[in-house]
């Protein structure tokens, strides 16, 4: 697929999904709704202009290519990458505990991305998994997800 017609089908998509939550998020109050509305105005706008860039036409784009090029194959296989990641994260999450599948996926997402050094991939991974624990369960009070073999 061009990457004019990718980028034309995400804008589409962003401003339709855009357009629906705010239909959504219309019927509770103000304050509840603020920040998913603010949101979905930031999305249509970027959406919107993607879309008004995309629509000019250009002149370096030619009809009879349709092979995928050598950056657009590694992009394919990144996005393929990123969405068995996510997969096997909340798979791994439903095994074991939160905090186990979050250091787990965050020190293979970084050692895929290229870094090679252990000890500063754990350190990351676990700060970056504390954090989180504390952003999530000590300040919003958000409930643990439930997992299989741990608390």
């Amino acid at each position: 697929m061009p990457t004019l017609s990718r980028d034309k089908l995400t804008a589409f998509g962003g401003v339709f999904i855009a357009t629906m939550v705010i239909i959504a998020t219309k019927q509770y109050s103000f304050e509840s709704s603020y920040f998913p509305i603010s949101l979905s105005v930031a999305i249509l706008a970027l959406s919107t202009l993607l879309l008004l860039r995309r629509s000019k036409p250009t002149s370096d784009h030619s009809p009879e290519q349709s092979r995928f090029s050598g950056e657009e194959v590694i992009q394919i296989k990144s996005a393929i990458g990123v969405f068995v990641g996510i997969i096997a994260y909340s798979v791994t999450l439903r095994l074991v505990n939160y905090e186990i599948a979050t250091v787990l996926f965050l020190g293979i997402a970084i050692w895929t991305l290229g870094y090679r050094k252990i000890v500063p991939v754990l350190l990351i991974a676990l700060g970056l998994s504390a954090g989180l624990h504390f952003v999530f369960f000590e300040l919003l009070s958000v409930s643990r997800p439930e997992s299989l073999f741990f608390y």
